[in-house]
């Protein structure tokens, strides 16, 4: 993982970006993230798992943040409702994609499946 760290005077906080332009929360309580390099076989980018067994709204809140970095606040929002359909182990989160910038995004969770996973692929592909 390679990473640019900014101090940020004016708000006294740390900005950590990535280097494919997602910006995670310093102090993320998301268990669940896992950023991929360009060459992966899987051609994907971010995959951001929200773990149902704890606490969720905080971790629906830290996705917007790192979607919105890259893809904005509009846009991140409209995505990350949809994920917040998942309240408990047992909903089930129909698959639905979203293209933006050329990029696909996917939100899914199966019926009684531990997390809610939202998956953003590298520019151009197509799921």
């Amino acid at each position: 993982l390679r990473a640019t760290v900014e101090w940020l005077a004016k708000t006294r906080t740390v900005k950590i970006t990535v280097n494919n332009g997602y910006t995670i929360p310093e102090g993320t309580t998301l268990v669940d993230i896992d950023i991929y390099p360009k060459d992966n076989p899987v051609k994907a980018e971010i995959n951001i798992g929200i773990d149902t067994t704890i606490e969720l709204e905080s971790q629906f809140k830290e996705a917007e943040t790192i979607l919105a970095s890259k893809f904005g606040s509009s846009k991140a929002k409209e995505i990350v409702d949809y994920a917040r359909l998942k309240k408990t182990r047992d909903d089930e989160v129909p698959v639905k994609y979203w293209i933006v910038n050329n990029q696909t995004i996917r939100v899914i969770s199966p019926g009684g499946y531990w997390s809610v996973n939202i998956t953003v692929w590298q520019p151009g592909v197509k799921i």
